[in-house]
């Protein structure tokens, strides 16, 4: 656990360190990486994130897919605190729990058949490290019906991360240069 911190710290610094010029630059790549890729699985039902913390900026993604007629969800933080998917029309949102912006509770609930997850780290093996909370692997643990894409800039990735009996792999992880599969 001291390892995953570490890398976590660390990385969570880079990220932050990051140019707004270069993060903006970067998280257009990387959206475009991504939507060439979920247009491929003939799948209709996208979940992304609203970006916090430098992570990579996919909104304009997720609104031109929704333009497309895509059903997008973001994630919210329900009573029970537990993750769960709320449809979103690519306007209206609102502060939830830790500050994030997230869809209204007039938005129904979804499963998505794609989930675009930000990391804070990742290694080749499709192993991830996010903020510690373990939302998105108690979610993933409960489900397999999805594909789980990971979203992060090249310099996240490590040479290998430490898994946890609950630590949820994705299907593949997308970057400005690459696209990882498992």
């Amino acid at each position: 656990m001291i390892q995953k911190q570490a890398i976590r710290d660390y990385k969570l610094r880079e990220r932050r360190a990051l140019n707004a010029v270069v993060r903006n630059s970067l998280s257009s790549i990387i959206a475009e990486n991504a939507l060439l890729f979920i247009k491929n699985f003939g799948l209709t039902s996208v979940a992304g994130y609203y970006p916090i913390n430098g992570e990579v900026d996919i909104l304009y993604m997720l609104k031109q897919l929704y333009t497309e007629g895509y059903e997008i969800s973001l994630p919210v933080i329900d009573s029970d605190d537990r993750l769960k998917f709320r449809f979103w029309d690519a306007v209206n949102l609102t502060e939830g729990k830790y500050g994030i912006m997230e869809p209204s509770k007039n938005f129904q609930i979804t499963v998505p058949d794609i989930i675009l997850t930000p990391l804070v780290a990742f290694d080749r093996c499709c192993n991830r490290i996010g903020y510690g909370k373990g939302y998105y692997d108690r979610f993933f643990f409960n489900s397999n019906s999805y594909k789980k894409i990971g979203i992060a800039y090249s310099f996240q990735e490590v040479a290998s991360i430490n898994i946890e009996e609950y630590d949820a792999k994705m299907d593949c992880i997308i970057t400005e240069n690459s696209i990882v599969i498992r």
